[in-house]
Formats: structure tokens, C-alpha cells, sequence
């Protein structure tokens, strides 16, 4: 009845007064600087399910009374949604989930304020007081349906108060969203409207703890980021008050959340409807990974030492003393000012900064930053303050507005099927369906703008009637990045008054086969017209380009400067002056093996050579080089034209069940439910080793590669 969605959500320290948002909904851009060293791989599924057939394993899936649901079209049927991220990758930062478009969601008006409407339970790994981020605790709220009416706002301390048996936060609207949930984080007023919310309170260590589920209409646009609509409508999640700009933190039990986490969402059947048709449908989840600024594998929000390396220390380890910390204080020895004792200046023990926040919780654990909040010790130009959302105060960070360490961010995506299934409109198996739409066009390593630059045309300034003349177009295309090595294709062409005529014209002009551009690099590409004009006069004529990229999973986020003109004249017997027509062109990629000079660069079936082996694909029978054929590939359903994944999203490597470009245990234990079956009705994916049986066979299959990685 589904598929895997792989869903994540992120524990971050410093925010409100348990200083820590699950889910910080602050889209800060991919940040300049070096791929992130920390990793980044969520996984888990999403189906179907009868909520009340008791799950007794809510955070695995595949459990007995998981995903039981009622496919049929129509049926009111709840969606639950597992997830799980492993140590030691980053928690999540950013998180929008969506429902297809065409999915039934109940609107506030529909659903009784206080109505049961889902649950969410964690296993979350967290720090207490200063120690070791290793305390495995357990997290439950129950969803209730919460007004969306702003009239009546309450205050972030107020939301758990009761009133008429409800908290707060349910029949109010939180104060919070009015500045979180925004169009433009430089416009506060720009704030959105929700079409549902739904609200959920408990505690943890003794703190309390709120989470907002914010259901809007497709399209919307959410702090300068545009939710492509065919993604459907975005669920942005927030715990406490995370990505607030006027939040007030203050001290807390909890020092640190961090991974491995294990995480189900059940969202009930009355506030969710199957779609009215048969056919196949997919949910999409954009995730964003916090910043690693130092590359040293800890993200910033646990590096007590976030621009100096330290990938031997380990933030999770909780037998004293700790590797690369003597004195056991949580901040590395080699950015500790007092590496052998665990006191400060000031004399607080584990608060070298004395600023009444512990060196793990402190956004700055050197710097005092905690003005306002009531203690003794509270010093420092401001509370915490993080300005760009990168886990780093402002009072010790170089770059207080930009975020240091770059993201790391997934797009994932799977179907269910609803009756008898169908082909989905938007197809997570091609990973441009996915890239070409925002947010998942913002992924870090898959956009780059490529630009034509300049187009210059030098024709011949005299000429005679019925008599070819030439003009040369030169065209100037360049990579501002960030990608690099990006592959792309053109076409130039040239418009000409009506007496004119080219020799082997085509609408789409002469394309220019396939160039590579790395960033900050241009290319001049050069193609000569054969022009034969028979009135006399001044002839007006125009030389036009275009470029675009052509490589799988990277997109171009300004295309609106793709394309470029340029004029000249060539006199011909009188100076009466003949306007030009349109100059059209495009840029058509070579369809392989149809013995067709698509592209119209004189050549035919050239392109591509998807892996370098010099063997064109038209005769290769392994495109991508990954050793499994295009035929093996196409009945496996992964990508023949790819090697290796886009994380999450993008089955490109036969052996990498998971998509996170590595083969490892993980992708072992994939057989094992699977192990005996017949592949159909098995997916073929696992039938590594075609034989239509799921054996031993595809399990010695990995063997080979098993510990090997690809990019």
C-alpha cells in the first residue's frame, strides 16, 4: 500500500526556555565554504495505518499492526510516518513535509479546537547538565486540533496554562508563529495563514515542552523560500519556539539534543482523506542539516569549539575522561583555555564563561552572553543571540549574518498508492522532478547558475544581391556556481529580415554539443551562418544564444539569463533599412542511437558518454560505468544514466538500497524481509543478481562492494 518516505526531524540546543527546538524552521541559505563534513543521512517510511491496531514497535517499521491502512479511493484513513537518524549524523535544522496535492487535509473550521487528531513519539538522545550528549529519553505528545484564528494570540510562557480543560495554545493562536511562520524574514508583518494547525505539550526532565504542526495552502511562499505547489501542501513543524528572532532563552536541565533519534507520526483518520481516484502518489519531505563550520564532523549546535577541528573528540562520549577533553568539561583541549580544570574565571563549574549557561548548552562558552535573564551571573551584550540560525552566538561569531559550514540538505521522497495504483505525476525515481521545483532546487551541489554572457556578431558590412555572405556569432557562456564541472549544452542562431535566407536554417540554430564549465569559468563558442539576401538595402541582423545545463540533479535557479542577443549590419546596394524577424533558438539534446543530428551541431549520435569510458552511450551497455547494465537497471528501477545518488532521493546505485552513497550494513539488512520472496511481486531493486528470486545470490552480490562509497 506505500513506500518509504524518509522523514528526520532536529533536536538543536538554545532556544526558549528549554533551550533546544526539535525542529528550527529558520531556512537559512547554503552557506559559503566547503562541503560540510558532518553526515547527514535520515531514513525510515511512511504508509497507511489503521491507528488503532496497537503498533508494539512504533519506531521500526514493518512492525505488526503498522501500515494496515485502508487503500480504497476515498477512505479516511490515517498516514504514519517513521523515521530514524543513526549517531553520529546531524540532526535535522529545517523541516517541511508535504502532503500531495491531491490528498483530502481537514481545514481548522472542519475539526473541533481540543479534537484528537495524531501522535508523536520519539526516542531522543539528549545531554543533562553539561554531561555527555548519551541519555536516551522517551518523548509523547498527543496532537490536539488548535485554532488558526490570530485574533487572539498567547505569549510563549503562557500556552500551557488551561482554559476551560484546554491548554492555551490550543484555543489561542502562539504569539511565536506570528514571527516564524513569515513570507519574509525582513518583514514580519508578512505573517502566513494557516489552514490547520495542530498543537502538542509534555515534558521532559522536567521541562516543558511545546510542538506546532502549521498546515498551509500549496504554493506559499515561507521565509523567502517559494514551496513549489505540485509538492502539495507543507507541514512546517515547530518545537517550543524555534527560529523566533524574539525568543528569550534561558538555562535548562537539558544541555544538548543530538542523534540517533527514533521518531513516529500518526496524523488520524479524520483529519486526513485518500484521494478520490486510484493511482500512486508522493510525498515529499525537504530537510535541512545544521552546519558544520570547522569540517570536523560535529555540527555547530554540539561543538563547544565550532572553528577549530576536532574530529578526534566526541560529543556523545560519556566515559570520563572524555577523549580530547582532560578535564572533562565538554570544551576540547585544544581550544580550552584551562584544558585540566573544569572550573572558569569566575569560579562556576562546567560555565567557563560564568554566564549561567553551561559550556554545552552556551551558543558562546567562552564568550558571556546572557544578558537579561534574571541571574546573577547573566552578563554579555545580548541572550544568546543567534542572528543567522547557524548554533553560533553572535558575540563570538566572525560572521554573525551569514551561516558558517554549509548545509547539508535532502529532498526524499516516496509514493502510496491509493486502489490499484498508478504512475505518480511527480516520479521520485527522476531526480529532476524533484530538483526542478523550490525548496528541493535549493540543494546544496545541485543548482549553479550558468549565464549566457555576451553574444557578439561580426557580419560581412557589404554585400550583393543573391551573392552568401558571412556572419560569425560568438558567444560568451560562463558558471557563476556554485556547482563546478557542470555540464551544458546551447545553440546559436540568427534572425534576418524577409529577403533572407540561410543556408541549412532550423528554428533551434546550430547547437553547440555539450561543454563543461567550472565555476567562475567562461567559454567562447563560435559558429559561422551562411547568409543570402536578395533586396538591396541596410540589413538589420541579430545573432541570439542560449544555454542550458545538462546534468542530472543539477538545476539552474536564475534562468532568466540564460539567454542573450546581439545585432549587426550588412549593407547591400542601398542604405533603405530591412528589420530584422525573430531570432529563435533552442537547444535540443541528442537523442541517442536515432541516427539524427538533433542538436544541429553537424553531428549525429555523439552524446553523451554518460560515464567517460569513450565508448558513446548509444553503444555503451552500462551508461553510468556502475557495473550493473542499463537493462539490469531500468528492471531494477534505478537510474541507467547515474552512478550515484542524490542522497535520499535518487536510486542510482543497484547495491545502495538506502541512496545515502554508501554500501554498508544498512543495506545488508534490506534483504532480510525480503530474503526467499519472488521479485514481482517483490521489487526487482533487490534482485541484485536477476533471477527473479530474492537469494542468497543477491546477498553475496554486495559482498564485492560492501564498505565502498561513491560520489
Amino acid at each position: 500500500m506505500s513506500s518509504t518516505e524518509r522523514v528526520v526531524l532536529r533536536f538543536r540546543s538554545l532556544v526558549t526556555s528549554l533551550t533546544a527546538a526539535v525542529v528550527v524552521v529558520a531556512l537559512v541559505g547554503v552557506a559559503d565554504g566547503p562541503a560540510q563534513a558532518v553526515s547527514f543521512s535520515p531514513a525510515g517510511s511512511v504508509c497507511l495505518d489503521d491507528a488503532s491496531t496497537p503498533d508494539p514497535d512504533p519506531f521500526n517499521p514493518g512492525s505488526p499492526g503498522e501500515c494496515d491502512g485502508d487503500d480504497t479511493p476515498g477512505a479516511s484513513e490515517a498516514i504514519t510516518t517513521v523515521f530514524n537518524i543513526l549517531a553520529p549524523d546531524a540532526n535535522v535544522g529545517t523541516l517541511i513535509h508535504f502532503a500531495p496535492p491531491e490528498w483530502g487535509v481537514a481545514l481548522d473550521e472542519h475539526i473541533p479546537d481540543g479534537t484528537l487528531v495524531g501522535k508523536f513519539r520519539s526516542q531522543a538522545t539528549v545531554g543533562l547538565i553539561n554531561n555527555a550528549c548519551s541519555t536516551s529519553v522517551l518523548v509523547s505528545f498527543d496532537m490536539l486540533d488548535a485554532t488558526t484564528n490570530m485574533s487572539q494570540q498567547v505569549i510563549f510562557n503562557d500556552q500551557w496554562d488551561l482554559a476551560g480543560g484546554l491548554p492555551r495554545g490550543v484555543t489561542e493562536y502562539p504569539d511565536y508563529l506570528t514571527r516564524v511562520l513569515v513570507e519574509d524574514t525582513g518583514d514580519l508583518s508578512t505573517t502566513l495563514q494557516p489552514i490547520a494547525r495542530y498543537y502538542g505539550q509534555t515534558f521532559v526532565a522536567g521541562v516543558a515542552l511545546s510542538l506546532n504542526f502549521a498546515l498551509f495552502e500549496p504554493g506559499v511562499t515561507l521565509r523567502g523560500i517559494p514551496l513549489a505547489p505540485q509538492f502539495g501542501y507543507p507541514s512546517v513543524t515547530v518545537l517550543q519556539s524555534g527560529g523566533d528572532p524574539d525568543a528569550d532563552p534561558e538555562p535548562s536541565a537539558i544541555t544538548d539534543f543530538c542523534s540517533p533519534t527514533r521518531t513516529s507520526i500518526s496524523f488520524f483518520d479524520n483529519v486526513r482523506t485518500n484521494p478520490g481516484a486510484d493511482g500512486a502518489f508522493t510525498f515529499v519531505t525537504f530537510a535541512g542539516g545544521p552546519g558544520d563550520a570547522d569540517n570536523d564532523g560535529h555540527e555547530n549546535a554540539l561543538d563547544t569549539c565550532p572553528f577549530i577541528p576536532n574530529p578526534d573528540w566526541d560529543p556523545r562520549d560519556w566515559e570520563r575522561p572524555y577523549q580530547g577533553d582532560r578535564d572533562s568539561d565538554r570544551i576540547p583541549d585544544n581550544c580550552d583555555p584551562l584544558p585540566d580544570d573544569i572550573g572558569a574565571p569566575g569560579g562556576r563549574i562546567f560555565d567557563h564563561d560564568g554566564d549561567g549557561y553551561s559550556n554545552s548548552q552556551d551558543n558562546c562558552p567562552l564568550v558571556r552572553n546572557s544578558k537579561g535573564i534574571n541571574s546573577p551571573f547573566a552578563d554579555g551584550p545580548d541572550n544568546q543571540a543567534d542572528t543567522d540560525h547557524d548554533a553560533i552566538g553572535d558575540a563570538c561569531d566572525p560572521n554573525p549574518n551569514s551561516p558558517d559550514g554549509s548545509q547539508s540538505i535532502a529532498c526524499l521522497a516516496d509514493v502510496i498508492a491509493v486502489g490499484t495504483g498508478g504512475t505518480p505525476a511527480l516520479d521520485p525515481a527522476a531526480v529532476e522532478s524533484m530538483h526542478s521545483f523550490m525548496p528541493c532546487g535549493s540543494i546544496a551541489g545541485s543548482q549553479s547558475d550558468i549565464k549566457v554572457e555576451a553574444v557578439s556578431l561580426h557580419c560581412s558590412p557589404d554585400a550583393e544581391p543573391n551573392v552568401p555572405f558571412t556572419c560569425a556569432a560568438d558567444v560568451i557562456v560562463h558558471n557563476n556556481g556554485p556547482t563546478t564541472g557542470v555540464g551544458v549544452g546551447g545553440a546559436v542562431n540568427v534572425g534576418l529580415p524577409n529577403d533572407c535566407t540561410v543556408e541549412d536554417y532550423t528554428l533551434m540554430g546550430k547547437g553547440f554539443g555539450t561543454l563543461t564549465l567550472d565555476v567562475s569559468v567562461s567559454q567562447i563558442v563560435s559558429k559561422d551562418f551562411t547568409i543570402t539576401c536578395t533586396d538591396s538595402g541596410l540589413h538589420q541582423i541579430v545573432g541570439c544564444a542560449v544555454v542550458e545545463i545538462r546534468e542530472a540533479g543539477v538545476v539552474d535557479p536564475n534562468p532568466y539569463n540564460d539567454f542573450d542577443n546581439a545585432q549587426a549590419f550588412t549593407e547591400i546596394d542601398g542604405t533603405d533599412l530591412r528589420t530584422v524577424g525573430r531570432c529563435s533558438v533552442l537547444d535540443p539534446p541528442e537523442v541517442c542511437g536515432n541516427g539524427i543530428d538533433d542538436d544541429a551541431d553537424t553531428l549525429v549520435d555523439e552524446e553523451p558518454d554518460t560515464d567517460g569510458d569513450g565508448v558513446s552511450d548509444c553503444d555503451d551497455k552500462d551508461d553510468d560505468g556502475d557495473g550493473f547494465t542499463d537493462e539490469h537497471e531500468e528492471s531494477m528501477g534505478t537510474d541507467p544514466l547515474a552512478a550515484c545518488p542524490t542522497i535520499g532521493v535518487h536510486p542510482a546505485w543497484p547495491p545502495d538500497f538506502d541512496n545515502n552513497q554508501v554500501v554498508d550494513i544498512v543495506d545488508v539488512l534490506a534483504l532480510r524481509p525480503v530474503f526467499g520472496t519472488a521479485a514481482p511481486p517483490t521489487s526487482p531493486r533487490y534482485d541484485l543478481a536477476p533471477s527473479g528470486q530474492i537469494d542468497i545470490v543477491d546477498v553475496l552480490a554486495l559482498k564485492p562492494v560492501f564498505g565502498e562509497s561513491c560520489t
